[in-house]
């Protein structure tokens, strides 16, 4: 059981990094306004 919770666990992290590098690589590419449209918006959602 706790075998399968930390190989879970680890996907999840993967799955994570994978979504953060894909929103990343498309934030890049869409350029620098939405960059400031996205650091405009992440701290109301953080707070």
């Amino acid at each position: 059981m706790l075998i399968a919770k930390l190989t879970l666990i680890m996907m999840a992290k993967k799955m994570e990094n994978f979504l953060d590098r894909v929103i990343g690589t498309n934030r890049y590419l869409l350029g620098k306004m939405d960059f400031r449209i996205a650091l405009f918006c992440s701290p109301n959602k953080f707070r």
